[in-house]
């Protein structure tokens, strides 16, 4: 578990996963292995955005606001 996965909150991570299995719905080219002698249930577009959070790969940038 990388640093920025230990602070996001349920509701952070919730979104962040949504938004990256949607990208992969759409085509876009995952950033870990895929094992294609697995069944598609194990190449699930949920679990690959998971591992990718997990293992750091997932490219993102997140922006924190300053409240007053």
């Amino acid at each position: 578990m990388n640093m920025v996965t230990k602070k996001l909150n349920k509701y952070e991570r919730c979104r962040l996963l949504a938004a990256r299995a949607g990208e992969l719905v759409e085509g876009d080219k995952p950033n870990v292995k895929i094992d294609e002698s697995k069944p598609q249930l194990a190449r699930d577009c949920n679990e690959t955005a998971e591992r990718e959070l997990e293992e750091g790969t997932l490219e993102l940038e997140i922006y924190h606001s300053k409240s007053k």
